[in-house]
């Protein structure tokens, strides 16, 4: 149980520290478009919490579907018996 604790704290680590440069990335073309520094810095925290908890459930996603071998199985395409 801790090594999958380990995993969470990281997914949790990466989603975040990506999340604060694509934000920033975010706020600066939103800016350049509207001109307004509030209605920019106010999407960008939308922006940011929303994408933070969508980012942690593909990661989470992508561990338990690793788990099961899911993504090997999908890869190798569908099996008829041979």
């Amino acid at each position: 149980m801790p090594a999958k604790k380990e995993k969470r704290v990281k997914s949790l680590f990466k989603a975040f520290t990506f999340r604060i440069i694509a934000t920033l990335a975010t706020v600066l073309t939103f800016f350049i478009f509207t001109g307004n520094p509030n209605l920019s810095v106010g999407f960008g925290a939308v922006d940011f919490v929303s994408k933070i908890a969508i980012y942690y459930a593909h990661e989470r996603a992508w561990l338990v579907l690793d788990e099961k071998n899911m993504i090997i199985q999908w890869a190798k395409g569908p099996s008829f018996g041979y």
